[in-house]
């Protein structure tokens, strides 16, 4: 079940098996961001594998719970040895294209927009087949996955997340916070050895992304992404916030 391979969703399941919690409860047990973890708790939600129950009693709040079919799944995962459990993070692996996308972008990306977009299009436009699944989210095709690999990547040192970035200026004219990614200096020496290894082909994409966005401005951007893909980009125009 493909959900099972995306950031939080066994670490959800463990942790409800403890027995039933709050989304907020939830989310300190497990970590990660407030969003990562919503979202997956509805996705979750949608395949059955756990549910809401309201408390008939003080503070009469809604719970989730594990489902039969989320109990069979934990069974099977514990059989197994947890082999679904998410691997720890590795610039090798999954977060490499977080590393390797800086470095094709001269070592800084403004704007955890900005981020997503180009991760985005490097697959849609350029052919690469990125390990992160989107969904259609507030400015377009969105993967919760992407910032909870940057914030472990920073954690490694290799590269640093500030905010504030001139895309809340470019968007909202400086009112809301938002965060530009930048590689350290020990990032950039491991992201040289990583985008050797890279293909020719890749190579190229990475360079083709560069010369077609690398100075776009935002909007020039999202009007490209909301209207080339339009189905990718659903709930793009909805006027709500967030970066």
């Amino acid at each position: 079940m493909r959900v099972l391979r995306r950031g939080k969703a066994v670490e959800i399941l463990f942790a409800l098996a403890k027995g039933p919690k709050h989304v907020r409860e939830l989310q300190s047990e497990v970590g990660g961001s407030a969003s990562t973890v919503e979202m997956r708790v509805r996705e979750l939600l949608d395949k059955g594998l756990i549910r809401e129950r309201a408390l008939d009693f003080w503070p009469f709040r809604k719970e989730l719970e594990l489902s039969e079919k989320g109990k069979e799944v934990i069974r099977t995962l514990t059989l197994q040895d947890n082999l679904l459990a998410p691997a720890p993070l590795a610039p090798e692996k999954r977060a490499k294209w977080i590393l390797v996308l800086l470095h094709a972008m001269g070592g800084k990306i403004k704007g955890r927009v900005r981020l997503q977009k180009f991760m985005f299009l490097l697959e849609h436009e350029f052919g690469v087949r990125v390990p992160y699944e989107f969904f259609p989210h507030i400015h377009g095709p969105y993967s919760g996955d992407i910032f909870e690999d940057a914030a472990g990547l920073q954690e490694r040192g290799l590269l640093r997340i500030v905010g504030e970035s001139s895309e809340s200026r470019e968007l909202f004219g400086g009112r809301r916070p938002s965060m530009d990614y930048a590689l350290t200096a020990e990032g950039e020496e491991k992201t040289r050895e990583l985008f050797e290894k890279l293909s020719d082909g890749e190579k190229r994409a990475l360079s083709s992304l560069k010369q077609r966005f690398g100075r776009a401005s935002l909007w020039e951007i999202l009007r490209h992404v909301y209207g080339k893909y339009p189905r990718e980009s659903l709930g793009a125009a909805s006027g709500e916030g967030g970066r």
